[in-house]
């Protein structure tokens, strides 16, 4: 069984370094699976590129990966579409490795051991540890009351990032992201959410998993551009998702 771990990262070169050391040596001593970390740098500015590579040189379990453009969903595909052939499982996280890395293997062998198409990491399942602003709390919580609302979707979290999903499923899902992202998301943040509602429109086998997660103190994000960005962009995913449903209406489940 191998391991992608997809690490999208545009401008991290302060803590890159760092932080997949701190990964990789931890996954050593817990992770059975074979893995591999794929540093998917978005045309970063800073040294990102540099220290990468560094990291790729000194070990064999650290890819550098190269993505002309930027956005956190382009880096992702990008991996998962090159560095990922051969895998049995995709993954990724954040580089800031807000979520704690040691819920990784618990992650994955959901997939291994219960046979899950999709595990993704929940900050608001009952078991979970998460700390974070009152401010944020309330726009996250409000996202996932709209996502059930607009797209039917009932999960406890959707936009954590820590997830993983099987090489042949993903297969079937691939050829379906929006092309055209909603203008404001250049970034691509809704990633998150597109891979979590086609995985429940093409009846993917899904469960959340308890994380420990800490809210990073350099969030850039404005909490009220996110706000408006998170309203039109389910309403985007929605008819979307409606284009997909009428053009597989062959009486197969999707």
């Amino acid at each position: 069984m191998k391991i992608l771990i997809t690490i999208p990262c545009y401008n991290e070169g302060e803590k890159l370094g760092k932080n997949i050391t701190k990964l990789n040596e931890y996954l050593s001593k817990h992770l059975k699976e074979s893995y591999l970390i794929d540093i998917a740098d978005n045309n970063s500015k800073d040294n990102t590129k540099e220290i990468a590579k560094g990291l790729e040189r000194r070990h064999s379990t650290v890819k550098y990966t190269f993505v002309k453009g930027q956005g956190k969903g382009l880096a992702i595909k990008y991996s998962w579409n090159n560095t990922g052939k051969g895998f049995d499982i995709l993954s990724f996280m954040d580089a800031d490795l807000a979520t704690d890395i040691a819920d990784f293997p618990g992650l994955i062998s959901k997939i291994t051991k219960e046979n899950y198409d999709l595990v993704y990491g929940s900050r608001y399942h009952k078991d979970a540890n998460c700390k974070r602003t009152i401010s944020r709390y309330i726009v996250s919580k409000g996202y996932l009351a709209l996502q059930r609302i607009i797209l039917g979707l009932h999960l406890s979290d959707s936009q954590c990032g820590f997830k993983a999903i099987k090489k042949e499923k993903y297969n079937l899902i691939k050829d379906n992201f929006i092309k055209e992202k909603l203008p404001g998301d250049k970034n691509d943040m809704f990633f998150d959410t597109e891979l979590l509602a086609l995985a429940s429109l093409f009846g993917l086998k899904m469960c959340d998993y308890p994380v420990k997660w800490r809210e990073q103190k350099d969030s850039s994000t404005g909490i009220f551009k996110l706000s408006f960005l998170f309203f039109r962009y389910l309403f985007y995913l929605r008819k979307h998702i409606n284009r997909i449903r009428e053009k597989h209406a062959t009486g197969k489940r999707y």
